[in-house]
């Protein structure tokens, strides 16, 4: 058995299962999620709860007793030291596995283990991309507005253009790691893809639409995808996966829609700089055939 420590938003839980799905492939060995963190959330974290019972997964989730078992003698120990004490090479318990940067590593495929990261690196489970797509599929049928957009998404050469703002711009701890990309950004990306692409449609989400339809501005058809409330964040995830290309912000979020969209010819384009912190190693979080502006 192995288990996987869920945490944040919607994006970062999809990297953390499908890096948990990937191991337990690897391994034939059982996956359990762990959710305690939502339960005891960080004052500095933004509001996050559990978001991955919309998608075609069946998830089992570990006890309390079962992840003390594996975290042994960390989980009377503050967080801060024993991720300290994990990522310098002391371990305690069966096995604790606490993730010690952003690039990929090959040696944390193993059973009976804990794991405790984000794992953003679409190395960790593209050898299993089939399975991963389709357990990350929404299972809810498109209703309403929402099929609507879709049906025009998909007579069109439609491109999702994701604007990242939020709390990273409103919480100072996520302001001050993550940034927000620059217009200047999505002006270039949109120039690139305009040289590749006929006719582009553009279908803009964000979290912060009102800011967006005051200051971006682009000559092509636009559309803001505005209708769906902020717990329905899976409903603009599907729609942008249903566009031929994507235009992702420094977000987990449009990264999983760029990643679940199957036109054989997408164009994905991503920005340079992920973190405000440019010590910190990106490289293993885009795929190879994205393009970073």
């Amino acid at each position: 058995m192995i288990i996987v420590k869920l945490m944040g938003g919607l994006g970062n839980q999809m990297f953390q299962y499908a890096f948990g799905r990937a191991v337990s492939l690897a391994k034939q060995a059982e996956l359990k999620l762990d959710l305690s963190w939502f339960e005891n959330l960080p004052l500095k974290d933004t509001v996050r709860v559990y978001e991955l019972d919309t998608f075609n997964i069946d998830p089992l989730f570990a006890t309390a007793d079962e992840v003390n078992k594996f975290k042994g003698i960390c989980s009377a120990l503050p967080k801060r030291v024993c991720n300290l004490l994990s990522k310098i090479g002391i371990s305690f318990g069966s096995a604790y596995f606490v993730e010690k940067g952003y690039r990929y590593d090959p040696k944390v495929f193993q059973d009976n283990t804990y794991f405790e990261g984000f794992w953003q690196s679409y190395r960790y489970f593209d050898s299993f991309k089939e399975d991963i797509i389709k357990e990350l599929t929404c299972k809810l049928p498109v209703e309403g507005k929402n099929k609507e957009l879709s049906a025009y998404i998909q007579s069109c050469e439609a491109v999702s253009l994701h604007i990242r703002r939020g709390d990273y711009v409103s919480n100072t701890h996520a302001s001050s790691f993550h940034g927000v990309s620059p217009l200047d950004y999505y002006y270039k990306a949109i120039d690139f893809l305009s040289q590749q692409i006929e006719q582009p449609s553009f279908f803009v989400f964000s979290d912060d639409i009102a800011w967006v339809k005051e200051n971006l501005k682009i000559e092509y058809p636009i559309t803001f995808v505005d209708h769906n409330s902020a717990n329905q964040g899976f409903e603009d995830m599907r729609l942008m996966s249903l566009c031929k290309h994507n235009i992702i912000a420094n977000s987990t979020f449009s990264w999983w829609g760029a990643y679940l969209n199957r036109y054989e010819k997408k164009n994905v384009i991503a920005p340079q700089k992920w973190f405000n912190d440019s010590s910190i190693d990106t490289s293993d979080l885009i795929p190879d055939d994205w393009i970073r502006l």
